[in-house]
């Protein structure tokens, strides 16, 4: 103990002496230890701890390709999901977008929030039963609907003092009051890393855009049904 004693004081008498060099290795094992801490969240959550979700085999992501590549856009357009809709392989196609970061307004000043947009079954058709409170409905994202959202276990504790205070908590978000009438647990966020969920409507004029390429489908393949029969017949649509 004493030779430990002794190395601590002797290290902390030569970083007095270089203050920049101090501050600058801090930063950096901080950046460092964040950085890792995030891909070993992304990693454990995906491949560890995956989305716990009702039969997740039959889980499938849809998507764009652009033919001439071969490659994966990663996400499409309303008009084409609504298309992909009428596909025989596939049961309750649903969707969700990256919204840009919603700002959420409190007492002590504004920060910015990850937010989603989904359409209101897709946590309900892929099985996701919520910490607390409610799921959205069909009523959420029509015209004219109360503002609500669904909020991450770790937005519950960390903003709104844990999850069974969550449920009905009014928070402003973009400056318009907004109820919150759920939690999503940790195995259950789609995607990953979000901190809330608003409901989405690709329902009127915008189900007919075909240029708004920033949604992604997530469906479940029907009983009986391919992973390759469902490719096969969304490139056909």
């Amino acid at each position: 103990m004493d030779a430990l004693l002794q190395d601590l004081r002797y290290a902390w008498r030569s970083l007095r002496r270089a203050p920049l060099f101090t501050v600058t290795s801090v930063v950096i094992l901080a950046l460092g230890i964040g950085v890792a801490s995030a891909h070993f969240g992304i990693v454990h959550h995906l491949l560890v701890a995956p989305l716990h979700v009702r039969e997740p085999k039959r889980l499938v992501m849809v998507s764009d390709r652009v033919v001439s590549r071969g490659e994966l856009r990663g996400y499409t357009s309303p008009a084409r999901w609504h298309a992909f809709r009428g596909a025989r392989s596939l049961e309750h196609l649903e969707a969700y977008a990256y919204d840009t970061d919603a700002v959420l307004q409190e007492t002590d000043g504004s920060r910015s929030v990850q937010s989603v947009r989904s359409t209101p079954e897709l946590f309900r058709v892929i099985g996701v039963a919520l910490s607390a409170g409610r799921d959205f409905t069909p009523d959420d994202a029509r015209p004219g609907a109360e503002r609500v959202a669904l909020v991450s276990e770790r937005f519950a504790h960390a903003r709104l003092g844990g999850t069974a205070r969550t449920a009905g908590r009014m928070l402003r978000l973009d400056g318009v009051p907004t109820t919150i009438i759920g939690v999503l647990p940790s195995d259950g966020e789609l995607p990953v890393g979000a901190d809330l969920w608003r409901p989405l409507s690709l329902e009127g004029e915008v189900a007919r855009d075909r240029e708004d390429r920033s949604f992604v489908g997530v469906a479940s393949l029907r009983p009986g049904a391919t992973l390759e029969g469902a490719r096969a017949e969304l490139v056909a649509i």
